[in-house]
């Protein structure tokens, strides 16, 4: 059984939400790099994820926020009425999912 207190935990972009929304309920600001000094479309920007994958249906973004492997696993559908700045960096970023992943 996934245990999130031990694990961490996951947020599921929906149609519609916002960035402001998002930031809120991930703690961090995934549009910006690991420092905050950065956002998406600086030239020096660089995502502070650990991973960014491209599934057939969504992009899975992962963060890794303390030395137990405690994380954030956002999913990004590629939908209509997804934050398009969003889906850009993922696109940009993303490598192909490991055909054994799940997302």
């Amino acid at each position: 059984m996934y245990d999130s207190e031990r694990c961490g935990f996951m947020v599921v972009v929906e149609p519609g939400d916002q960035l402001d929304q998002l930031k809120r309920e991930a703690g961090l600001d995934v549009l910006a790099d690991v420092f905050g000094e950065s956002r998406f479309g600086d030239a020096d920007f660089a995502p502070a994820a650990e991973a960014i994958e491209d599934h057939d249906a969504c992009f899975e973004i992962v963060f890794v926020l303390n030395d137990d492997a405690f994380g954030l696993t956002v999913f990004v559908p590629k939908a209509d009425g997804v934050d398009p700045q969003l889906l850009d960096m993922c696109r940009r970023f993303a490598t192909p999912a490991s055909p054994h992943s799940s997302a």
